[in-house]
């Protein structure tokens, strides 16, 4: 839905909540105008503590959605860190963007800013177009993708 960091609010929002609020129900109804779409929200992790590490996988609905983030995450474990314990799980409830929109979707934590080493792969460009590929490949193996179907 986006390729920089800039809010999609609409002009009339005015407080940085309204501006936050508009923004992703603007995001949702962006991403359900998609028939048949596949949504992939991409992320970086932070904690406190800089000891934690390592991508995960969460998914929106169930049926749809887990058989991709599952199969996501184990191509991360296989192709880019075989240490990598993380699971996929089911989002919160309190994720919005991902529990209002009416198509396959999954959200991907790429790692952790808060953790010096993986703060420094994250921003090599050549680690960026592996995990990348890592994402399409899964979206092609496990995505179970139909004809005319598009990706957000």
């Amino acid at each position: 839905t986006r390729e920089d960091d800039r809010s999609i609010h609409d002009p009339s929002a005015k407080t940085i909540r309204e501006k936050k609020v508009s923004d992703i129900h603007n995001r949702v109804a962006l991403v359900n105008q998609v028939d048949g779409g596949t949504l992939i929200s991409i992320h970086q992790n932070a904690y406190p503590s800089p000891q934690y590490h390592g991508t995960q996988v969460f998914y929106a609905e169930e049926v749809q959605s887990r058989p991709l983030a599952q199969g996501i995450q184990e191509l991360v474990r296989k192709h880019l860190d075989p240490t990598n314990q993380r699971e996929s799980h089911r989002i919160p409830n309190s994720v919005y963007l991902m529990n209002h929109v009416s198509c396959r979707a999954v959200l991907v934590e790429c790692g952790f800013l808060s953790n010096p080493e993986e703060d420094v792969l994250l921003r090599e460009e050549s680690y960026q177009r592996k995990l990348a590929m890592v994402l399409g490949a899964g979206y092609l193996q496990y995505g179970d993708t139909q004809e005319g179907e598009s990706l957000i």
